[in-house]
């Protein structure tokens, strides 16, 4: 055991954390571009609230919080950060797939 440290996590539990970061960044990146593109100006959310209640934002009530505060801080900037996302997906998607054909590759018979 280590001393100043944690344990490190166990080999199958270590990948599961990694594909569940994987799947966590492609959903979040996609819930971030649908709530960003089907922002409605007129949905009660953060800088200004309306009369109706109705939410016409896929993400619903939070969907149009969130796209009215990333909107209104970084206006079309925020777009930017689906991008970053998306990267981030793609880079645990290549660290995953390279992990796998290590494994594999280790898992292999020894020629006779």
């Amino acid at each position: 055991m280590r001393k100043g440290g944690p344990a490190p996590l166990p080999a199958r539990l270590a990948g599961l954390v990694r594909e569940a970061k994987w799947l966590l960044l492609g959903a979040l990146a996609l819930y971030l571009l649908l709530v960003l593109v089907t922002y409605q100006r007129d949905d009660a959310a953060w800088s200004h609230s309306v009369g109706e209640g109705l939410t016409r934002n896929a993400g619903g009530p939070v969907g149009a919080w969130l796209a009215d505060v990333l909107l209104y801080l970084f206006g079309l900037s925020a777009y930017w950060l689906v991008a970053l996302l998306a990267w981030l997906h793609r880079v645990c998607a290549r660290r995953l797939r390279r992990a796998a054909s290590r494994e594999r590759f280790a898992r292999r018979p020894a020629a006779p």
